[in-house]
C-alpha cells in the first residue's frame, strides 16, 4: 500500500499494467517505461511530497528508494 501523508496536498497515483505508452509518455517526458506497479505524482516548481509505503519485502536491511 502506498499513500499520501495525512497532511500533504500533493496526490499520488498508482500505475498498473497495461500500460498506455502514449498517455505515460505525455504526463511524465520519459521513454523509460516501469516494469510493474509505479507510483506518479505532479509537482509544482519547488513543491515537495512525501510518499509513505508499508514493509518492501525484498528489502532485508537498510536501503535507499530514488526515483527517476
Amino acid at each position: 500500500m502506498w499513500a499520501n501523508h495525512e497532511q500533504a496536498d500533493v496526490a499520488w497515483q498508482i500505475g498498473t499494467m497495461p500500460l498506455n505508452e502514449h498517455k505515460f509518455i505525455s504526463l511524465t517526458g520519459t521513454l523509460e517505461m516501469p516494469d510493474d506497479e509505479f507510483a506518479v505524482t505532479r509537482l509544482k516548481s519547488g513543491q515537495t511530497s512525501s510518499l509513505i509505503t508499508e514493509p518492501i519485502r525484498c528489502i532485508i536491511g537498510r536501503a535507499t528508494l530514488t526515483f527517476r
